[in-house]
């Protein structure tokens, strides 16, 4: 039998955690230009349908001394995958992303981040 004390520390304590962090700006797949403040949270949402073997992918490019990547995570059909990010300083970068249905690339999509103090 599982400790009710590891299911805490496993299961409810990240949910804690996330909810209580700072508050991500989200954009959509329209917006290609993004503008933000050094030191932010913000998410892009884009549409993925899993029933049809949709899935978007995120390439790095030089973004990384200008914003760091943490991670995806898929909201349902409705909503589609939301890719997090952080500002960490000024400048402009390109964030590039690619959909995938089953194992073919259908469709890409980039977007100029300016982010400002």
């Amino acid at each position: 039998m599982v400790h009710p004390k590891t299911i805490f520390a496993h299961l409810i304590l990240p949910l804690v955690i996330v909810a209580c962090g700072p508050p991500e700006k989200e954009f959509k797949r329209e917006m290609a230009s993004i503008a933000i403040g050094s030191n932010q949270h913000f998410a892009i949402v884009l549409p993925e349908v899993h029933s049809k073997g949709q899935t978007w992918q995120f390439h790095s490019s030089d973004e990384a001394i200008l914003v760091t990547y943490n991670g995806s995570s898929w909201h349902g059909d409705a909503v589609g995958a939301k890719f997090h990010f952080k500002s960490i300083r000024t400048g402009t970068c390109l964030l590039n992303f690619s959909l995938h249905e089953y194992n073919k690339t259908t469709d890409s999509c980039h977007y100029v981040v300016k982010i400002s103090d």
